[in-house]
């Protein structure tokens, strides 16, 4: 039979014996329980990093595939490219203006007053002279906008 330590006999200490037992007893199932924690994850890390591994050999082997198919391909193609005709670039003439029609008239023609305008004004008097009889509104002087 196994011996027991001799116990007191006061209630109180018993009683505190008790909560200390108690608190020990917590305290190494929370061990224990966190040590079966980290045996599970280690677990699942495990697992995963097979399939990872699995994975990676399974992507090692399609690579492998496809570099094995890209050379045969190529190999398929050398003498189609042999035997491709060189093209040459289409290089056409430049379109070249024609010289005017013969009744045409030709020369400057302009509005009297207006070689004094700047060239946009005197080319916009020119094009609408022909439209209206009287000057347009770019042949009279403007103010300033300051003024």
């Amino acid at each position: 039979m196994p011996r027991t330590p001799e116990l007191p006999d006061d209630i109180d200490t018993l009683k505190a014996a008790l909560i200390a037992e108690r608190a020990a007893r917590q305290e190494a199932q929370a061990r224990a329980a966190g040590a079966e924690a980290m045996v599970a994850h280690l677990k699942v890390l495990i697992a995963k990093m097979r399939r990872d591994r699995k994975l990676l050999d399974q992507l090692e082997l399609q690579l492998e595939e496809l570099e094995a198919s890209a050379t045969e391909d190529e190999a398929a193609a050398a003498p189609a490219i042999a035997d491709a005709t060189a093209v040459r670039s289409f290089t056409g003439k430049r379109p070249v203006r024609a010289p005017l029609p013969a009744h045409l008239p030709r020369g400057a023609r302009g509005r009297p007053g207006t070689e004094r305008l700047p060239l946009g004004r005197r080319l916009h008097c020119q094009l609408f002279a022909a439209a209206r009889a009287d000057p347009p509104p770019c042949a009279r002087r403007r103010a300033p906008p300051w003024r």
